[in-house]
């Protein structure tokens, strides 16, 4: 993707914590993968492995279903009228 465009925002509750635990994770793979740095651009700061949504930590799983929720009622939202049910399962 060379330009993103914007598709939806949505604000959760509560997530002072765990926005605090996800900056200190990846931040701390930032400190840890500097040696290694993959360069995708040329626009500076640093470039995750790309896998992030599969790391093992639990804030990350939260993110994830976070995710999967949002995807899933956005979805439900576009095909209402159609009866149509679709889940991540």
């Amino acid at each position: 993707m060379y330009f993103a465009t914007h598709v939806v925002a949505h604000d959760w509750p509560d997530s002072d914590a765990h926005n605090a635990e996800l900056q200190a994770l990846i931040l701390g793979k930032e400190a840890e993968e500097s040696q290694n740095q993959v360069v995708r651009s040329n626009a500076g700061g640093w470039q995750s492995s790309g896998n992030l949504i599969q790391w093992p930590e639990p804030c990350i799983e939260v993110f994830r279903r976070r995710i999967e929720k949002l995807v899933s009622s956005l979805l439900q939202e576009l095909i209402r009228d159609t009866g149509q049910d679709r889940r991540f399962s």
